[in-house]
């Protein structure tokens, strides 16, 4: 992973960025509470664990931009056995270039039903994805 402080103003905010391009890196960055922006190196990555809880992935509880280096050539997939996100309370995502598949939810929780392409934004108290 590759750390980089950027003083480029998002939002009203600096980021402080990384590179990731391993699922690893990824959901180090992810639990960073420092980072702001984390750009994927295009690729698959295939997301086989549950972090934040019994259900997701990738849980987001603070503002994070998650960008693709190379736009659509990221795919995110949770294998059909998790939800890939949840944004918790506090929690803002931009999510920018991303293909993000293979999300699973029970009956009681929200249900993406098709890949999401290049989805920007998803501010929300508490969302899964």
């Amino acid at each position: 992973m590759t750390t980089t402080a950027s003083d480029v103003a998002l939002h009203g905010r600096h980021l402080n960025e990384v590179s990731a391009s391993t699922v690893g890196e990824f959901t180090a960055a992810v639990g960073n509470s420092a980072v702001d922006k984390i750009l994927l190196a295009a690729g698959t990555y295939e997301l086989t664990s549950n972090v934040c809880d019994s259900y997701s992935a990738v849980c987001i509880d603070r503002a994070l931009t998650i960008e693709a280096e190379v736009p659509g050539a990221v795919v995110l997939n949770a294998m059909g056995a998790r939800r890939v996100f949840e944004i918790q309370s506090g929690g803002t995502a931009e999510l920018i270039g991303l293909n993000i598949t293979g999300g699973y939810a029970s009956v009681q929780s929200a249900r993406l039903l098709n890949p999401l392409r290049h989805f920007l934004q998803c501010p929300a108290n508490r969302t899964h994805v």
